[in-house]
C-alpha cells in the first residue's frame, strides 16, 4: 500500500496543477458553446467549422513537443542538465518555425477549400476565413507558452503552470462574452469575438510565461550556441509521426463535421459541436492526469530502471481508468442540467442527448487507449502509434461514420457510435504492440 501511495503521490504532484490549469485552458473553448448557443444556431455552426480548422494547426503545434518532452525527461533522469538545456533550445527553434509556418499556411489557404466546406453563402465563408486568420496570429505565442509550460512540468514546477493558466484563461472567458455581444463600449464581433478573445488570452499568457520563466527557471536558459542539427533531427524523428497522426486525426474530424453540415444541416452540426467540446474537455483531463506518468516514466527510462517504469505504467493506468468512471458517472447524472446551461434551443438538446450518453460510455475506453499510446511514445515507438491511429480512423471510424449516420440514418448518434468503436480498436492495437515491444506479460503489470 505504501509503495503504491508513493507512485500516486509522485505522479499527482505533477498532474494535479496541470489538470487544474488545463480545465481553465479549455474554459474559453467550452464557454464559446453556451455563449454562441444563446446567440444563434448559425453562429455555433460557423464556430464549429472554424474551430475544427484552427485546432488542426494548434494540435500539431502542441504535439510537436513530444520529442522535447520525452528526450528531456530522460536526460533529467540521468541528471544531465547540460544535454537537457540543449534539447530545450533546439525545440524552441523547432516549435517557433512550425508556428510561423502554420500561420503563413492559414493566411494563404486557397479560397476553394473554404468554399468546398461552406457552399453558396459568401458571408459565412468570410466569417470562417476571418476566424482562421485571427486564430493564426496566436500560434507563435502558443509555441512559447507551451515551451515554458513543458519546461516547468519536466522540473516538477507545475504550480507555475497553474497560476499562469488561471489568469490568462479566466481573462479569455470574460473577453469572449464582451467581444461576442459587445459590452462597455466594445463593438460586438459575433462569432469572431471568440477568435479575438483567444488572441488576447494568448498574448497575456505569453507575457506571464516569459515573466515566470525569467524569475523562476534556473535550469533551462536561452543559448543560441547550443543549436545542433543532430538534436533537431532527434526531436523531429520522435515528433514527426505524432504530428502526422494528429494531422490525419483532425483532418478526419474536419471531413466528418463539414459533411455533417452538408448532409444534415446546421442543427446537427451545432449538436455535434457540443459533443466534440465534451470529448475535448475529457481528453484534456486524461492528458493532464497522465502528465505525471510521462515525466516520471521518462525519468525512470533515462536511469534505465525498467522495474520502476512498469510500476508507474501500472498505477497511472489505474488512475486514468478510475477517473474515467467517475467522470462518466458525473456526466450521465448531470446531463440534462448541463444541456440546459449550454443551449437554450430545446431541439438541439434532444438531438445531442443520446450521443452524449455514448460519449460517457466511451470515456473508460478513451482513457485506456490514450494510456497505451503514451506508453508507446515513451519507449520511442511513435511510428507504431501513428500507424495504429491511421488504421483505426481511416479504416474503421470514417467508413463506420458514414455507414451508421447516413446509410442507417442515425445522424449524430451514428457518429458517436463510430467514435466509440474507433477508440476501442485504437486501444487494443496500441496495448498489443506495447506489450510486444516491452516483452511483458499481464503478470508483469499486476
Amino acid at each position: 500500500m505504501e509503495k503504491s501511495t508513493f507512485y500516486y503521490k509522485e505522479m499527482l504532484r505533477i498532474s494535479i496543477p496541470i489538470l487544474l490549469s488545463s480545465f481553465t485552458s479549455t474554459l474559453l473553448g467550452v464557454a464559446a458553446i453556451p455563449i454562441l448557443g444563446h446567440h444563434s444556431v448559425s453562429a455555433m455552426a460557423i464556430s464549429s467549422i472554424a474551430t475544427s480548422g484552427s485546432m488542426i494547426f494548434i494540435s500539431m503545434l502542441l504535439i510537436s513537443f513530444t520529442g522535447y518532452r520525452i528526450l528531456c525527461s530522460k536526460e533529467l533522469g540521468r541528471e544531465d542538465l547540460k544535454q537537457a538545456n540543449i534539447i530545450f533550445n533546439n525545440n524552441a527553434i523547432f516549435s517557433l518555425f512550425l508556428s510561423f509556418l502554420f500561420m503563413l499556411i492559414t493566411f494563404f489557404i486557397p479560397e476553394n477549400i473554404i468554399n468546398l466546406l461552406i457552399k453558396e453563402n459568401h458571408h459565412e465563408q468570410y466569417l470562417v476565413k476571418s476566424y482562421l486568420k485571427i486564430s493564426a496570429i496566436s500560434y507563435p505565442f502558443i509555441a512559447v507558452i507551451n515551451l515554458i509550460f513543458t519546461a516547468f512540468s519536466l522540473q516538477k514546477k507545475t504550480i507555475y503552470v497553474f497560476y499562469i493558466s488561471i489568469i490568462m484563461n479566466l481573462t479569455g472567458v470574460v473577453l469572449s462574452c464582451f467581444f461576442v455581444y459587445g459590452k462597455f463600449g466594445i463593438k460586438p464581433f459575433g462569432v469572431l469575438g471568440i477568435a479575438w478573445a483567444m488572441l488576447v488570452e494568448n498574448i497575456i499568457g505569453f507575457a506571464l510565461a516569459i515573466s515566470f520563466y525569467i524569475k523562476k527557471d534556473k535550469t533551462f536558459t536561452i543559448d543560441i550556441r547550443t543549436f545542433s542539427i543532430i538534436q533537431l533531427k532527434k526531436i523531429f524523428y520522435i515528433s514527426a509521426p505524432a504530428i502526422i497522426s494528429t494531422l490525419l486525426d483532425y483532418f478526419a474530424n474536419f471531413i466528418i463535421y463539414s459533411q455533417m453540415w452538408q448532409y444534415f444541416g446546421e442543427e446537427i452540426l451545432s449538436a455535434g459541436r457540443i459533443c466534440y467540446t465534451i470529448i475535448l474537455l475529457y481528453f484534456t483531463t486524461i492528458i493532464s492526469l497522465n502528465s505525471g506518468f510521462m515525466v516520471m516514466g521518462g525519468r525512470s527510462l533515462g536511469r534505465n530502471n525498467i522495474k520502476e517504469f512498469l510500476s508507474y505504467f501500472k498505477y497511472s493506468k489505474r488512475l486514468l481508468f478510475y477517473s474515467s468512471i467517475i467522470t462518466a458517472t458525473i456526466l450521465l447524472i448531470s446531463l440534462n442540467q448541463l444541456l440546459l446551461q449550454i443551449t437554450s434551443f430545446e431541439h438541439i438538446r434532444k438531438i445531442v442527448f443520446y450521443p452524449l450518453v455514448i460519449v460517457a460510455i466511451s470515456m473508460p475506453i478513451i482513457s485506456c487507449a490514450y494510456h497505451s499510446a503514451s506508453s508507446l511514445r515513451l519507449i520511442e515507438k511513435i511510428k507504431i502509434d501513428m500507424l495504429c491511429n491511421i488504421f483505426s480512423i481511416w479504416i474503421v471510424q470514417i467508413p463506420l461514420t458514414f455507414l451508421l449516420s447516413v446509410y442507417f440514418d442515425l445522424d449524430l448518434l451514428g457518429v458517436s457510435l463510430a467514435f466509440l468503436i474507433y477508440q476501442f480498436c485504437y486501444g487494443i492495437l496500441n496495448n498489443y504492440f506495447f506489450k510486444k515491444f516491452c516483452k511483458i506479460s499481464i503478470q508483469d503489470l499486476r
